[in-house]
């Protein structure tokens, strides 16, 4: 039995996946969700090929965004120096931005001071990513990711 777009389906019915759309836009399966299968099998042949049993930041959100899920704009930079070559501001459109390390030895970023909610300006990120990379020695930090602020409720 298949519903009419727009009607309510009768009880004990499944609606079918026109109806389910137009009810509110979620896709009932994944068979309706575009995968990025290449990207997911690479991110996590990575994981594996490093023996680690977690994923860090970047490849996470890499996973999340080739699964279709929504992620924020975002940059991965590779040193503090490198942050003089980002452009001014960092995220265009962001009025903030969250800098945060990327380390295969630290999940707990805050805990070392490894994230920072800051202006989007170059230089707020660059000064911000010099001192977190002093506070760690170099062989445990991979680099940085820079995120567009997403606000949310506390707690």
């Amino acid at each position: 039995m298949t519903a009419t777009p727009g009607a309510a389906a009768p009880a004990g019915a499944t609606p079918s996946r026109e109806a389910a759309a137009d009810a509110g836009g979620i896709p009932p399966t994944l068979a309706d969700v575009a995968l990025d299968c290449g990207t997911i099998e690479r991110v996590l042949a990575g994981a594996r090929f490093r023996q680690r049993g977690v994923l860090a930041e970047p490849e996470g959100l890499a996973l999340l965004a080739a699964a279709g899920l929504g992620v924020p704009r975002h940059v991965v930079i590779e040193s503090a120096a490198a942050c003089a070559a980002l452009p001014d501001p960092p995220l265009p459109g962001a009025a903030r931005v969250v800098l945060k390390i990327v380390s295969p030895e630290v999940l707990h970023k805050t805990e070392v001071g490894g994230v920072a909610v800051l202006a989007n300006a170059r230089e707020a990120v660059a000064e911000a990513a010099r001192a977190m990379a002093a506070r760690l020695p170099a062989t445990s930090l991979a680099g940085f990711l820079l995120a567009e602020y997403v606000p949310h409720a506390p707690g």
